[in-house]
């Protein structure tokens, strides 16, 4: 297979949808080789919102510390490519397709002899687990998908496990309780390991602390036994100090803005202590950690060209609406212009509850999957607000709707799944492409 052929084989597995479980991916691992058991140091990262970002910074500071550091991650922005990183570089296209020519009839043969055929996501762990061990890394940082219990990542054996925070999304896989998914995301606790948990509600770490107490486990909580202190905030970046016991870091740079990214960058420093990091390591690798759709802005305002600012961000459920809508108060941003798309699977009401009081104007578009479902519905939730709004399908046509008019006094936010988000980045930033 050629690399298009490969990303066609791999997209033709969605049709077997989410289904939990490791006993597909643990038998494709084996005929394999079993690559998840040959040498690599893992790290291992849930969350409702945050994992991503948390889990960019550990991987760039382990590798501003010396070590072959991979990444696995999702989903993608720009290209396939991105969910495997080693040291910050995708990995290639003739690589993935190699890969996936040598897991396919592997794959086959496992269908032939009656076992159900691993997920789209499945084959993506296994392939990303394949190449690291064949690279030879010497951490990987895994980003769970879904979950975490039943989540194809946790057939990996890691010494750090990582829980960013816990909400309410994904409810048809994970329980309709903050306890019931709370519990999905505990099950990434190993026997004997190390547990950094974030913001958690009392009920969510509870029931992580007593999982970790089983597990054997030791645990350090956000705020009880590490602390940061916000210094400076602005839409350049952002200054903190950080503590645990007597290890303390004054003045420590991100480039990410929002406060919620403080907590992720603190939950990366936690897990670099824990691994006995330098601290120079850690500046470096924060500072010079860059993630995509996450309050990124992706357009200057330019009096010259009339043209407003253009701010995208990949806030997709309650959580992380929440999150942008804080971000948005702090940096002093009262109002905005909106193209907004979320899945229809996602609790919509509650989620543009938080964002619609700071918008003046929305275009609502439809994300480029199948569960975006009734996607106009979106226009219903901006009319209880108040909120004048259009639609439009193509996501292009739909930014470009929204900057008509507008000036560069005033701000375009793009809002939602991250999968509508990468295409509106794509419309702004369109050389931004990996090549090789």
């Amino acid at each position: 297979m050629n690399y298009e052929e490969a990303l066609a084989y791999v997209a033709n597995l969605t049709k077997f949808g989410i289904n939990p479980g490791l006993e597909r991916i643990e038998e494709l691992l084996r005929r394999l080789g079993n690559p998840q058991k040959q040498g690599m140091r893992f790290i291992h990262i849930t969350g409702t919102n945050g994992k991503g970002s948390t889990s960019v910074f550990t991987a760039n500071i382990l590798a501003a510390a010396g070590y072959k550091t991979a990444l696995f991650s999702s989903p993608h922005i720009r290209s396939y490519q991105e969910r495997m990183q080693i040291n910050g570089a995708p990995i290639s296209k003739a690589r993935v397709a190699a890969l996936l020519t040598e897991i396919a009839p592997i794959l086959d043969q496992m269908v032939a002899e009656g076992f159900p055929s691993p997920t789209e996501f499945e084959v993506c762990t296994a392939l990303a687990l394949t190449y690291f061990a064949r690279e030879q890394v010497d951490f990987a940082v895994m980003e769970v998908g879904l979950g975490g219990l039943h989540d194809s990542t946790n057939v990996i054996d890691s010494e750090i496990a990582v829980i960013t925070n816990v909400a309410m999304d994904h409810m048809d896989y994970l329980g309709n309780s903050i306890a019931e998914i709370a519990r999905e995301k505990a099950g990434i606790i190993k026997k004997n390991s190390r547990v950094v948990l974030g913001d958690l509600t009392s009920v969510a770490l509870d029931i992580c602390q007593a999982k970790a107490k089983e597990m054997q486990s030791e645990v350090y909580h956000l705020d009880e036994d590490f602390f940061f202190r916000e210094k400076q905030s602005n839409l350049r970046g952002q200054q903190f100090d950080w503590q645990m016991k007597a290890v303390s870091y004054d003045d420590v740079a991100i480039s990410l803005i929002g406060k919620h990214q403080l907590k992720n960058a603190s939950l990366a420093i936690a897990v670099a202590n824990l691994l006995g990091l330098e601290e120079s390591a850690i500046r470096k690798g924060l500072a010079a950690t860059k993630w995509l759709c996450r309050l990124e802005i992706v357009r200057k305002p330019s009096a010259e060209k009339n043209s407003p600012m253009v701010i995208i961000d990949g806030a997709h459920n309650s959580h992380g609406m929440k999150a942008l809508a804080g971000a948005l108060k702090d940096l002093g941003i009262e109002k905005v212009h909106a193209v907004l798309g979320m899945l229809a699977d996602k609790e919509r009401e509650a989620a543009l509850g938080l964002i619609l009081p700071f918008c003046e104007h929305a275009v609502i578009t439809k994300p480029p999957v199948a569960r975006a479902g009734n996607w106009q519905y979106l226009g219903e939730i901006c009319k209880t607000y108040g909120v004048p709004y259009i639609l439009e399908e193509d996501i292009a046509l739909a930014c470009e709707k929204a900057l008509a008019g507008m000036n560069s006094d005033e701000i375009l936010l793009v809002a939602g799944s991250l999968y509508m988000a990468a295409e509106a980045r794509a419309y702004f930033l369109p050389d931004d492409v990996i090549l090789k």
